[in-house]
């Protein structure tokens, strides 16, 4: 896990267990779904349960919408990081969608998979079009 990575699941897990603790939630197989997800580096990933899979998966759903749609998600995300400028935004969102293309599926499961994996690669592609112009 990157120093960035590791950063992003610091601050999201102290945030996930200080909600936890303070909800007073007892349920300790939630408590560590949730952190997997976010990224704790001492839990094994790759034992996510079928749930947690379908949770990733409906994460990434956007990805695999219509192309007006996405194009609006898209606009809207740039709009989240006005504190960067547009040329370093550029190159983060190209890398991130470029490691995507380099993924064998990026829907987990099946279901998700069969209906969306085609039209999120189109779209993630066609938004790389759009970075480089």
């Amino acid at each position: 896990m990157s120093t960035m990575e590791n950063f992003g699941y610091v601050k999201n897990g102290d945030a996930f267990n200080k909600f936890y603790i303070e909800s007073g939630i007892e349920n300790q197989m939630l408590l560590e779904s949730v952190l997997q997800l976010l990224g704790d580096p001492q839990l094994n990933n790759e034992k996510l349960t079928n749930d947690l899979l379908y949770f990733q998966d409906l994460d990434l759903a956007i990805f695999g919408s219509t192309p007006d749609e996405y194009k609006v998600f898209a606009i809207q995300l740039q709009k989240e990081y006005v504190h960067m400028d547009e040329n370093s935004y550029k190159n983060m969102r190209l890398k991130i969608l470029q490691t995507f293309l380099t993924i064998p599926y990026i829907f987990s499961t099946e279901i998700l998979r069969s209906k969306f994996e085609e039209i999120a690669r189109t779209n993630i592609k066609n938004e790389i079009l759009e970075l480089k112009k």
